[in-house]
């Protein structure tokens, strides 16, 4: 199973890169985004007591190591070109499935 996250501008660049990968099935849902750092910034804050999440993706699927290899090697040469907020990008293993 990969498992991806991205803050949600980059979604309709990643479903370009998973079509690219040939990963025809998968499932995407909104999530938040946090990091645990404080900086001066978030303590200047007009308005301190607003989260502070980021609007997010993830997007899984199980699909073949040929093809989960390729959306890796797509994803860091997207990366590359990011200035912030890389897309994150993990398999896990999976004991059982029906």
């Amino acid at each position: 199973m990969v498992i991806i996250t991205c803050v949600s501008d980059y979604e309709k660049d990643i479903m370009k890169l998973l079509e690219k990968a040939e990963v025809n099935a998968f499932s995407a849902f909104n999530i938040e985004g946090y990091k645990n750092e404080k900086n001066e910034l978030d303590f200047q804050s007009w308005f301190p007591s607003t989260k502070l999440g980021s609007e997010s993706l993830m997007f899984f699927s199980f699909d073949t190591s040929d093809k989960v290899q390729n959306l890796f090697e797509l994803i860091r040469e997207y990366n590359g070109s990011l200035a912030s907020n890389p897309v994150k990008a993990a398999v896990m293993p999976v004991e059982k499935s029906i």
